[in-house]
């Protein structure tokens, strides 16, 4: 099971590259000085390219439109879809044809064979903001995909040893095997202050909510080592039904619950370890919600948290992290 899953996420579709590219690109076309149509352009080529390479190597791309929107100073690429073969997944590379599977008799229609022998992503849309289009801004580069549907139904005509276990799993968190969500990510640069801001939040529907975000200054490079003064961070994690799968996973991997025994075998070091285990606990064991916040600044080196063996040491990380952690 844990082959097809990794095969589907880190294979065919990691071929997309969606996320850096676009991110990329907008590093490149963000600048006051490039034109109006040079930034179409540029977005565009980048677009028909990611889609060039997907039609390629076997797969269906298409969309419906790129345009610019000054109103929200972005272009927008509206209705992006995919669609990837099972064939891709099954054990011995089997054709797969809708409805005719022990005995051909004429082929399907195209509607029935891409609803049972592909996976079908489809993104209602894309946008890229900040984009300088009216006036320079000074706002970080903002990259949004809203009505985000992964339709996962055709999983059930994998013939495949793992296809069982996938199944099983889309029956413990979709009721129609379709997994619906949303993404948006901010990131910028600030040359004069060098200061650097990532912020990122990922809604899946009845699943789980993340927020995240950093903001971080005076990055040192130093070899294989990186220094930051790490100004402020915070990250949320709600539940919005990832329990139902967090205990399946645990049961059938680790042979445990879902609880606070997962966290039983850590030592706190000192009283603020201990008071932010026994969050992390409250979340374990039924909470909807934990959130970490830090709102001073801290230096960190990696140099030290390595050379310490604290990188892995996880009550460190999370004291150093959180100044503030709280389940709800």
């Amino acid at each position: 099971m844990f082959n097809l899953i990794e095969e589907l996420l880190g294979g065919e579709l990691s071929q997309t590259a969606l996320y850096p590219l676009i991110m990329f690109l907008g590093s490149l076309i963000s600048p006051a000085e490039l034109s109006e149509e040079a930034k179409f352009k540029l977005y565009e080529g980048t677009m028909n390219s990611i889609v060039a390479s997907l039609r390629a190597s076997g797969q269906r791309a298409s969309y419906e439109e790129i345009k610019i929107n000054k109103s929200t100073d972005s272009i927008d690429t509206s209705n992006f879809k995919v669609s990837i073969p099972i064939s891709y997944f099954n054990d011995n590379d089997e054709i797969c044809v809708a409805n005719n599977q022990d005995e051909f008799k004429q082929f399907p229609s195209s509607e029935d064979q891409i609803k049972a022998c592909f996976i079908n992503l489809s993104i209602k849309s894309i946008s890229l903001k900040n984009l300088s289009l009216k006036k320079p801004t000074e706002k970080n580069l903002i990259f949004e995909m809203s009505g985000i549907e992964f339709d996962l139904n055709a999983i059930t005509n994998i013939q495949s040893e793992n296809a069982a276990g996938i199944n099983l799993v889309l029956g413990v968190i979709t009721e129609n095997n379709k997994i619906n969500a949303d993404y948006f990510a901010e990131s910028g640069y600030n040359f004069n202050s060098d200061t650097t801001t990532a912020n990122t939040k990922i809604k899946i529907d009845n699943l789980i909510n993340f927020e995240y975000e950093a903001i971080g200054s005076n990055t040192t490079l130093k070899g294989d080592f990186v220094s930051v003064d790490l100004n402020k961070f915070k990250f949320v994690i709600e539940d919005l039904g990832a329990r139902k799968l967090a205990e399946y996973f645990a049961l059938s991997t680790l042979g445990t619950k879902f609880s606070s025994e997962l966290v039983s075998p850590f030592e706190p070091k000192n009283d603020s370890q201990k008071n932010k285990l026994e969050e992390v606990k409250k979340f374990l064991d039924g909470a909807n919600k934990i959130e970490c916040k830090r709102e001073n600044s801290i230096y960190i080196d990696t140099e030290v948290l390595i050379n310490n063996f604290l990188m892995f040491d996880f009550l460190f990380m999370l004291d150093q992290l959180c100044e503030e952690l709280k389940s709800s």
